[in-house]
């Protein structure tokens, strides 16, 4: 349980920090728009990349974690 909230919380990180620095390839994005013909759409998008690095960050605090439980 506790590697998955590694894991999370390195998403979380890593998408806060592509919002803060302005990086769309570190991004979560939605919009929300109006038009009187199409009604209302909501458009939502960002990069996968946070998500293949918190695996990899969950990936390494895994073996981390054990090493440190066997010694």
């Amino acid at each position: 349980m506790r590697r998955f909230f590694i894991e999370l919380s390195a998403i979380l990180l890593i998408y806060a920090a592509g919002s803060l620095l302005d990086l769309s390839w570190l991004q979560f994005y939605y919009s929300n728009e109006y038009s009187p013909e199409d009604g209302k759409s909501i458009h939502v998008g960002g990069s996968i990349l946070p998500i293949i690095l918190g695996i990899v960050v969950y990936f390494i605090a895994a073996k981390m974690i054990l090493k440190k439980s066997n010694t």
